[in-house]
């Protein structure tokens, strides 16, 4: 599905005309420019951010585990 894009040219007209609905299609070309960067820069954000909740949810308890073996098999190397 191919949708229409808004020119920047027929904006800046519009703004030269003083058109009444000029403001209008400058926000739908805003939307239209701009939409799918910000979608994707809101993607990226939310995905870092359940990442680093998985990592500090997850990842003490790993590391504390790893640390406590390693800890257990030092003292009983050093205890034979």
């Amino acid at each position: 599905m191919s949708e229409m894009k808004t020119p920047f040219a027929e904006v800046r007209a519009e703004f030269r005309a003083r058109s009444p609905h000029r403001w209008f299609w400058l926000r739908v070309w805003v939307k239209e420019s701009i939409g799918p960067v910000l979608k994707d820069a809101l993607r990226i954000v939310a995905l870092s951010l359940a990442l680093y909740a998985l990592g500090l949810a997850f990842g003490k308890g790993f590391a504390t585990g790893v640390s406590q073996n390693l800890q257990l098999n030092v003292r009983l190397q050093v205890a034979e």
